[in-house]
């Protein structure tokens, strides 16, 4: 597995909803704890979602290494970010009517 850094937005996701999520458990709210897994969840769906591709790139008389992230659906990660997703909205919804 790649080293963990905040440099996509997936991996950030997962961060910032891990910290609202314990930060939600610690104060006992619910509707922000929902939120948080949401986010969670859809980082890590994203994250398996988005492998990395590294190709040779030629041209103009130069020559390096190109990494990018094409978004290749799994069956694991759409599952994760249809749960992460759900959850925001049950989270959101909570909040705003209960």
């Amino acid at each position: 597995m790649e080293k963990f850094d905040l440099e996509h937005w997936w991996k950030a996701s997962f961060a910032g909803g891990v910290a609202l999520a314990v930060a939600a458990a610690a104060i006992g709210h619910n509707a922000l704890l929902l939120i948080g897994v949401g986010f969670v969840c859809f980082g890590i769906g994203e994250w398996f979602n988005r492998p990395i591709q590294q190709g040779l790139h030629v041209g103009n008389g130069m020559r390096g290494i190109v990494t990018s992230y094409p978004w290749r659906p799994k069956p694991f990660g759409i599952i994760m970010d249809a749960l992460g997703i759900v959850l925001f909205c049950i989270g959101v919804y909570r909040l705003i009517f209960i």
